[in-house]
C-alpha cells in the first residue's frame, strides 16, 4: 500500500519545483489565511510587526489583539497558517479563487541602516554573524560596529553575512517566480494597508497600529550615517532591489521610515 502523503511530504516536493532547487525561504515568510483567502509574504525590516499584528487581529477578529515584542514573530502563537499546514501550497496559486497574494518592500537605504539600528546598535544576536565575518575577536563582541563596517561585510561577504534583516527583497521575495497582486512599500504603508484590506474584505474597523518595539526611525538619522562613498556600495549591492522596486539611487531621497 502507498504511503499517504503528509503536509510535509506535499511541501518537499514542491519546493523544488517552485523554485527550481530546494530553498525553503520563501515558506518561512508566507503567512495564509484561509478564512479571508491571501498569502502575505513578509520582509523583515519593512513594516513586517505591524502587518502581522494587524492581519492577527482580523484572523481573530479581535482590535485588541497584540503578541509583545519578538513573539509576534513566533508562528506557535499565530493564527495565521503556514505553507506545510495547508496541504498543497501550490494548489493555494493555482485555485480558481485564487488567494490574494501581497508583500512590502523598503528603500534599501534605510531598510539596511533600520536593520544596522536594530539588529547591530542593540546587539542582538544577528550582530555576532556580521563580527565574525569581519573577523572581530569575541572580545570586541559588544564594542561599538561603525555603520560603515557593517556594510563592507554585507557587501563583501554576501554568503557569511546574508539575513533576511538585510538580503535583497526581490530574491527573498521570489519576485520572478511568485505572481504578487500587491507590492505595498513601507513609505505609504497606512495607503496600502487600506488597499489591502479592501481586497481581503476586512472588516473597516480595523486599522494599522506602528508596532514600535523594534522601530528605528531610520529615515530620520540617513545623514548621521550615510557618505556618498557608503551609499555608492549600498546601490551597487542593491542594484536588483533600487531597479526591480524603483526607488532612488540617491541616499537624499530616501523616503520616511
Amino acid at each position: 500500500m502507498q504511503k499517504k502523503m503528509t503536509p510535509f511530504d506535499n511541501l518537499c516536493v514542491e519546493v523544488p519545483e517552485l523554485f527550481d532547487g530546494l530553498d525553503w525561504s520563501f515558506f518561512d515568510y508566507a503567512h495564509i489565511s484561509l478564512r479571508y483567502k491571501y498569502i502575505y509574504v513578509e520582509t523583515p525590516k519593512a513594516a513586517c510587526s505591524s502587518i502581522k499584528t494587524f492581519l492577527q487581529r482580523i484572523e481573530l477578529d479581535d482590535e485588541a489583539f497584540c503578541l509583545p515584542g519578538e513573539l509576534v514573530h513566533l508562528r506557535v502563537y499565530s493564527p495565521l497558517l503556514s505553507p506545510v499546514q495547508i496541504g498543497s501550497f501550490r494548489k493555494l496559486l493555482s485555485s480558481p479563487s485564487k488567494y490574494f497574494i501581497f508583500c512590502v518592500v523598503r528603500n534599501p537605504f534605510t531598510r539596511l541602516l533600520s536593520a544596522y539600528l536594530d539588529k547591530i546598535q542593540r546587539n542582538k544576536p544577528e550582530k555576532k554573524k556580521i563580527v565574525e565575518t569581519l573577523g572581530i575577536p569575541d572580545e570586541m563582541y559588544f564594542d561599538h560596529l561603525e555603520f560603515g563596517d557593517f556594510v563592507e561585510a554585507v557587501v563583501n561577504n554576501p554568503e557569511k553575512s546574508s539575513d533576511a534583516h538585510w538580503d535583497m527583497q526581490a530574491q527573498h521575495l521570489k519576485y520572478k517566480r511568485v505572481d504578487y497582486d500587491f507590492i505595498a512599500r513601507f513609505e505609504n504603508i497606512e495607503r496600502d494597508v487600506n488597499v489591502i484590506s479592501e481586497k481581503i474584505g476586512a472588516p473597516a474597523k480595523f486599522r494599522l497600529d506602528r508596532h514600535g518595539n523594534e522601530a528605528t526611525n531610520a529615515s530620520r538619522f540617513l545623514k548621521d550615517y550615510y557618505s556618498d562613498e557608503i551609499a555608492n556600495r549600498v546601490v551597487a549591492h542593491y542594484n536588483v532591489d533600487f531597479k526591480t522596486f524603483d526607488y532612488s539611487t540617491r541616499w537624499q531621497d530616501a523616503g520616511a521610515g
